[in-house]
Formats: C-alpha cells, sequence, structure tokens
C-alpha cells in the first residue's frame, strides 16, 4: 500500500505541521525508510544532515510525490504544492539561461526573470547555454529555477554544490526569508550554521539522531 497524502486534520494535530508518519520504503532487499517519522516546521530552513546514502533523497523524492513509500502517512503537504531541487542540475542544453527562468513562470510572472537572475548573479549569462557556464554557475542555474516555481514547500538536495562561500550566505539569507518552509540536504557545515533547524539522521534505513532549532 502506497502512502497517503495530506489526511483531514484531527482535533488533535497540532496546525500547520508537515508530518511524515511511519513512512516505510524498501528497494529490493535493501530497505531504505522503516517507520520514519519527522516534523518540519511551516516556517523557516530545516537542514537534513546526515553521511551518503542514509536515505536523505529518497525522503525528499517521497515528499515530492516522485517516489511511493510501501506505507505510511505524509501529512500537510501534497506533491503539487512542493518544487525539488535534485542533486543534478538537469539543465536544458537547448535553452539559454533566461529561458531556463521565464519556462517556469507563467507568464504575469515574466517580470520576475530578471529578479532571480540577479538573486543567483547570472544577469550577465542571461544569453548564454548550460554548456558555457562553470559547475558553479549550473548550479546556481538550476537552484534559480527551482526558486522561482509557486511552491508551498521547497525541497533542495544539496542545493549549494560547487558555490562559493559568499553566495552561499546570500542565497541562504534569501532561503531564511522566504514565507514558506524549505527542507533541505547538506554536508556542508557553514550551510548547518546558517539553517534555522537541524534534523541530523543516520541509516539506512533513514532514523534521526539528533533534532533542535538554532535561530
Amino acid at each position: 500500500m502506497g502512502a497517503e497524502q495530506s489526511p483531514p486534520p484531527d482535533s488533535t494535530e497540532v496546525a500547520n505541521l508537515i508530518r511524515t508518519e511511519r513512512l516505510s520504503l524498501s528497494f529490493g532487499e535493501k530497505i531504505v525508510l522503516k517507520e520514519f517519522s519527522c516534523t518540519i516546521p511551516d516556517s523557516g530552513v530545516t537542514a537534513l544532515s546526515g553521511p551518503s546514502g542514509c536515505g536523505k533523497t529518497s525522503l525528499l523524492r517521497c515528499l515530492a510525490g516522485l517516489q511511493t513509500p510501501d506505507s505510511g502517512v505524509i501529512c500537510g503537504i501534497t506533491p503539487a504544492e512542493t518544487a525539488i531541487l535534485f542533486q543534478e542540475n538537469r539543465l536544458l542544453p537547448w535553452r539559454t539561461v533566461r529561458e531556463h527562468i521565464t519556462d517556469v513562470l507563467p507568464p504575469h510572472r515574466h517580470e520576475k526573470t530578471n529578479f532571480f537572475l540577479s538573486l543567483v548573479q547570472l544577469e550577465e549569462e542571461s544569453h548564454s547555454y548550460p554548456e558555457q557556464l562553470s559547475g558553479g554557475m549550473g548550479r546556481r542555474l538550476a537552484l534559480a529555477r527551482c526558486l522561482a516555481l509557486d511552491a508551498e514547500l521547497y525541497l533542495l538536495d544539496e542545493p549549494f554544490t560547487g558555490i562559493d562561500l559568499p553566495r552561499i550566505h546570500l542565497l541562504m539569507d534569501y532561503l531564511r526569508g522566504l514565507p514558506v518552509p524549505v527542507l533541505l540536504s547538506t554536508h556542508e557545515p557553514e550551510v548547518l550554521s546558517l539553517a534555522h533547524r537541524i534534523i541530523t539522521l543516520d541509516g539506512p534505513p533513514l532514523r534521526v539522531v539528533q533534532e533542535g532549532n538554532q535561530r
């Protein structure tokens, strides 16, 4: 049985929280999630910290509706309300930097294109193609494209790979100021230090080792 999405809340629920309850997921004999439960605040940046292969990406994919758990419940969000940034940039070779942003913006929001290019400091690369970008530039473009989507939850898988520290600070300032929650996975101590909340994980199967608010 697959996971259910956002059942009606009962009177004992804490409002506006995103929760996973007893999620289980296996690939053949490999158990990735085993009755995994956690709570994500309805605002701020929550960072998932854990070793590679522990199950962080699988959790993000379940929340985005890209992976159906074998069992369990996801409450407080639907896949249609999420935007996900994959570990791979997944840029389109035939589309320019600017077109990557306009492609995901509805026509009435095209005026925001310059804002997102400025956010990731790619204004001067507006007419460049992905093959002309450095690794860090490509990652910034992929992040900008994700953030240009109108979402109620942003799921960012290692969003700052190849991005220098000053730009990480600028981008984290933006993420921290969003009116909707951000859930990101990272190995970078600097990113963890800038998150509102850290959930330390281990696995597989994925399990919470420690969690707490920072600021």
